[in-house]
């Protein structure tokens, strides 16, 4: 059987869809599962018959520039721009699918973020600020819109469709339709890679819906939770969503490479999976915001795809290398190959922590998997880079 929303935990701000929206949703799962699984063996072949004619290695990982020329050459093979073709199609298809359950049920999700402001948490947008190239000049997941988008008066669109859509998208690789298991997987990292147990004001950069966000603080209750996104639309329906399930988030609309908090004013600063989307420029800055606002001793940690492309093959490479350019996600390619260690130690983290951490639902389970530095380029594991501030 197929998951569900409707066999799965959820919560109250979800998009509800009706019998024709979950039998499509069904149709996007087989379609995509059937993409990712059969569609992508065919292909492989050819992908590693091309790097065969650049006398590429396919047996052991290549270097990763060597994806380019490949990839080239996969440009003009059918079987490769069939798969492609399929993959976005499909990407299309979830999208419209999942908006227009959102769009028939907005006003309703609209009066249920009115009703919810501020119980327990709060919200702070500035509509003055400017989102950042990287999140405009593209449609990011080839959401319409993608985090930009934002028609005002309470305009939730963009957090819903990302919610439903991500939930969908991640069923079994993110906690299901809760879609929190980076969340929880982050905190296993923070217990074995650095022994974090209490820390009194926690930070997470890039929140979007806040489905990392609320793992986080149910773990840590003790904790004082801030959360920071670009997007108001993401930001007030993450602010419902946290309010829905009785967990205190100060939400607040600010760019992670540049926050208004005060220095040392964090214990614990993470993001989850927000690096990749940000732009080769932008990372060293924000990891330098990360060193400027914790405390001595206090904890960076940023969890990100499980994609090292230094370790992989080249036909898994060229795959998951193909949401760089028809995604949305421009950086994702960078991001899989830059040097961590390096721009951690400039960043000032001298004390680092780098590799994988296997993810999990339950961090307090002693049969659990335990960060190690090596993995397996599937959603089995997520990659994690952290440090320490030592001054």
């Amino acid at each position: 059987m197929i998951m569900t929303a409707e066999n799965a935990s959820t919560h109250a701000m979800m998009v509800r869809p009706g019998h024709d929206a979950r039998e499509r949703e069904q149709f996007f799962l087989s379609l995509r599962g059937w993409i990712n699984g059969f569609a992508e063996e065919v292909v492989k072949p050819r992908i590693r018959s091309h790097a065969r004619d650049a006398d590429i290695p396919v047996d052991v990982p290549a270097a990763p520039g060597q994806r380019f020329e490949v990839r080239r050459a996969c440009e003009t093979d059918p079987a490769y721009l069939l798969w492609g073709s399929m993959w976005a199609s499909s990407q299309k298809l979830l999208w419209n699918y999942v908006g227009q359950s959102v769009e028939a049920q907005h006003e309703k999700l609209r009066q249920a973020f009115r009703d919810r402001q501020g119980r327990v948490g709060s919200l702070r947008l500035s509509p003055e600020m400017q989102l950042p190239r990287y999140l405009t000049a593209k449609d990011v997941h080839a959401m319409p819109g993608g985090y930009a988008l934002d028609r005002g008066d309470d305009d939730l669109r963009a957090g819903a469709m990302y919610d439903r859509g991500g939930a969908l998208f991640q069923l079994q690789a993110n906690g299901g339709v809760m879609n929190d298991g980076r969340g929880h997987t982050m905190v296993a990292f923070l217990q074995d890679a650095f022994a974090v147990t209490s820390p009194r004001r926690i930070l997470d950069l890039g929140c979007t819906v806040g489905n990392s966000t609320v793992a986080l603080a149910q773990h840590f209750p003790d904790a004082e939770v801030h959360a920071v996104d670009a997007s108001p639309a993401m930001l007030r329906y993450a602010h419902a969503r946290a309010e829905a399930l009785g967990v205190p988030i100060h939400f607040s609309q600010q760019n992670a490479e540049h926050t208004d908090f005060e220095d040392g004013s964090f214990d614990l600063v993470v993001s989850h999976v927000m690096l990749h989307e940000t732009s080769r420029q932008a990372l060293p800055r924000i990891l330098a915001e990360c060193h400027r606002l914790l405390k001595p001793g206090g904890v960076m940690a940023h969890l990100e795809v499980p994609y090292r492309y230094q370790d992989m093959l080249i036909d898994d490479v060229i795959i998951r290398d193909w949401q760089s350019y028809h995604n949305g996600e421009p950086f994702w390619g960078g991001c899989c190959t830059a040097d961590f260690a390096g721009l951690l130690t400039t960043a000032g983290f001298d004390d680092q922590r780098i590799g994988f951490q296997p993810s999990t639902r339950d961090p307090a389970d002693p049969n659990r998997g335990r960060f190690c530095s090596t993995g397996e380029p599937n959603f089995r594991y997520w990659f994690v880079a952290g440090g320490r501030r030592l001054d």
